[in-house]
């Protein structure tokens, strides 16, 4: 019923703010969801990570970031709106049952006769038996339960762990010929995919940063896996090309070749699409000259996809916008690019735009990893670890205290104490330097330095600095620093009286009292005095200046900026592209929300005004009015303020806010006459005829209250109606006008 947005009509500022949105680093919201959502399809999905399997298995390393990179891909191109996804980071059984309760809940509220789907997504250790949740298991026979037990048309469970194939064993796995046959979405029943056989071991890499399952699904999400080039990814595409390629990748692993497994039992006609391609532009085009293993990584060295590319093939990869590095590995040689995507255009990739390198130098790197590009900060520590490392050394391996100028070695179950630098491969105890402290891969105990902090790997420790603390990945601890925090993706806090960064995803809190900037989603809070900026926030942020590309949490500060917020905005200015949340601040600029101009006349004014700015059912309202002949002594002129909420009422809209009118506050040095607050009830009916403009008729309740400025409290004679108690009192009065 809304007619659509009338930008002409609102002013510079409000065009220059809502511009500022397009350098928000947010994902780009899912230009179209799956095949069949605009019918009314409404996808959800459960999704859990779980590094921990208990005390007699080793920690994995990417469990939980595997985890965030498939939820992120269901968002951005599967149609699950964050609002609709349950993410548990390290579950343990009662929080994988409340998941799907709260998974249950949310399905009885959808109407009858809609569609649903269900996509349940797990990542960690398991056995022949079940899920490893720490010291407890999730079994397959609840887990086959609680799947089947969802009342949804469609219920997919995908599992990324060892032995998950004992999920599927002896059920009857089969393809159904034909069920992805024409564009009529209306398959019904269940799926259960497997990254492995029953007997077989599921691998991770710290070559692709995560599993080779789940890597290649999500590559084949991206667009990997469209054989017909329709730019649909179905769940037989997807499950295909995930098999060929994990199979592909672990054949020459120390473990031996993994086989995904399945079982599904679905009838009924159409494509069960799992991701829509057709409308983004944000992509890499995969050139058919282009032959080889490609590996796609971020400008953080993460992998973004990997996949064997054969010739003669067209491919589209679906990235969101910035830099990549291109990686090509074919039997001469490897091969490097740079691609910049910026979402404008698809950027073409052709074998012709890469130059050759030098194997070997990159193998000089590290033997068994693959080439990658160092980040500013890598850079800087391998060289000022280099530059200390003539000084002296221990024996390069150490179960105690070492203390010395500088004490690298491969493993530390003790302490190191040095007044240069500490290095070490792993961490298990606690490194106190007055210079710099790195652990390349992984630190279980802490890092305490006056300079600075460095630990490549995971951080499950603390880390504590007056300098710099920079990590590549920290999973439940905290970084304290004086200066600034740097990790790729973590779990837990950081705390800095500069600033925090964080590359990718947070789920804990950042604290600062300068500013906090998080590359991926926050699943907590960004708290500062001065500035917070993330991708996604599904928390809180609070600061002077928020800027967040998808909030389903809440904002709260001076200015709140979010390129789609479905969550509160609380400020003084709020600014977004889209909101389906509560809006509440004095000036309000949602550029798909209300944005309207009102010009009336009433009984008691000669001309008024409103301005409404907001969401498209919440707004904030300021109103002026002027009477020349103005009956009340009051002066002229008339202010007020409002909230209000907007709802289609029929073929009309109606309008109903609650605010406050100032009489007489504009009279200059006027001690004769009090000063009138008058708070009130205003409702308006309008006929939304025209694109640009609507004409209504509205009323409005007043309640006088008169303030004593001096000349006493009393109400002037004729401005009230009813309830004339002197000093206060009441009015009704109409109006009319048009809308523009």
């Amino acid at each position: 019923m809304r007619p659509p947005p009338r930008w002409r009509a609102l002013p510079g500022a409000l065009l220059l703010a809502t511009g500022a949105l397009a350098s928000v680093p947010a994902a780009a919201a899912p230009a179209a969801a799956p095949e069949g959502a605009a019918r009314g399809v409404r996808r959800l999905a459960l999704i859990a990570g779980a590094n921990d399997g208990g005390p007699e298995r080793a920690r994995l390393r990417y469990a939980t970031s595997d985890a965030r990179t498939f939820s992120s891909v269901l968002t951005e191109l599967g149609g699950v709106s964050p609002a609709d996804r349950v993410l548990l980071v390290d579950p343990d059984k009662a929080g994988m049952d409340a998941a799907f309760a709260q998974l249950a809940a949310r399905l009885a509220s959808v109407p009858p006769g809609q569609r649903t789907e269900v996509i349940v997504y797990y990542s960690g250790h398991s056995d022949e038996r079940g899920l490893l949740l720490g010291t407890e298991r999730y079994t397959y026979k609840e887990l086959r339960a609680a799947v089947k037990n969802i009342n949804s048309d469609v219920r997919i469970a995908i599992l990324d762990s060892c032995s998950s194939g004992a999920l599927v064993q002896g059920k009857g796995g089969r393809h159904v010929p034909g069920f992805l046959a024409d564009s009529q979405n209306q398959v019904e029943g269940h799926a259960f995919l497997t990254s492995s056989a029953a007997d077989e071991v599921s691998q991770e890499a710290e070559s692709i940063g995560g599993s080779f399952f789940t890597n290649a699904l999500v590559t084949g999400l991206r667009g990997a896996a469209d054989a017909n080039n329709d730019r649909l990814i179905t769940l037989n595409e997807a499950y295909r090309f995930a098999y060929d390629e994990t199979l592909s990748r672990t054949e020459s692993t120390r473990f031996g070749a993994q086989h995904a497994n399945f079982d599904m039992d679905l009838s009924g006609s159409g494509d069960l699409v799992m991701t829509d391609l057709r409308q983004r532009t944000a992509a890499l085009h995969l050139d058919p000259g282009l032959e080889g293993r490609l590996f796609v990584r971020d400008p953080g060295g993460r992998i973004v996809a990997e996949l064997g590319k054969p010739a003669g093939k067209d491919i589209d990869l679906l990235v969101e916008p910035g830099v990549y590095t291109l990686t090509l590995e074919r039997p001469e040689g490897l091969y490097r690019q740079t691609a910049r995507v910026s979402g404008a255009a698809t950027v073409p990739v052709a074998f012709a735009d890469f130059a050759a390198l030098d194997v070997q130098a990159t193998a000089a790197r590290g033997a068994g990893r693959q080439p990658t590009d160092p980040s500013a900060v890598e850079s800087v520590v391998r060289v000022a670890i280099d530059s200390l490392a003539n000084i002296g050394l221990g024996d390069g391996e150490a179960d105690e205290l070492e203390v010395g100028v500088v004490t690298l070695g491969e493993r530390l179950d003790g302490a190191a104490f040095s007044l240069g630098t500490s290095h070490y491969r792993s961490v298990t105890g606690a490194q106190v330097t007055l210079g710099l402290n790195t652990a390349t891969e992984r630190v279980d105990g802490a890092q305490l330095a006056v300079g600075m902090n460095a630990a490549e790997g995971p951080l499950t420790g603390f880390q504590g600095a007056a300098g710099l603390n920079w990590a590549r990945s920290l999973e439940g601890s905290v970084q304290g620093a004086a200066g600034a925090n740097i990790l790729g993706e973590g779990r837990g806090a950081q705390l800095a009286a500069g600033a925090n960064i964080v590359e990718r995803d947070l789920s804990g809190a950042q604290l600062a009292s300068g500013s906090n900037i998080a590359g991926g989603t926050v699943h907590g809070a960004q708290i500062s005095a001065g500035l917070n900026v993330a991708r996604a926030v599904e928390g809180f942020q609070g600061a002077a200046v928020n800027v967040a590309g998808t909030t389903s949490g809440a904002q709260l500060g001076v200015l709140n900026i979010s390129r789609k917020a479905e969550g509160a905005m609380v400020g003084v200015v709020n600014v977004a592209g889209s909101a389906d949340g509560a809006t509440l601040g004095l000036l309000n600029f949602v550029r798909d929300g209300i944005h309207d101009v009102e010009v009336y006349g009433t009984p008691m004014a000669t001309v008024a005004s409103t301005i409404k700015l907001g969401t498209p059912n919440l707004y904030t309202g300021w109103t002026g009015a002027y009477d020349e002949q103005a009956q009340h002594d009051l002066g002229s002129w008339v202010f007020g303020a409002g909230l209000g909420m907007r709802r289609d009422f029929l073929f009309l809209e109606l309008d109903t806010d609650l605010g406050v009118e100032v009489y007489g506050a504009v009279v200059p040095d006027d001690a004769t006459t009090p000063d009138v607050l008058a708070p009130r009830a205003r409702m308006v009916l309008a006929w939304p005829i025209f694109d640009w403009a609507a004409p209504f008729v509205g009323a409005t309740l007043s309640y006088g209250i008169a303030l004593d400025n001096g000349a006493g409290a009393a109400l002037p004679e004729g401005m009230v109606q009813y309830w004339d108690e002197g000093s206060r009192g009441g009015w009704l009065s109409w109006e009319g006008g048009v809308r523009f």
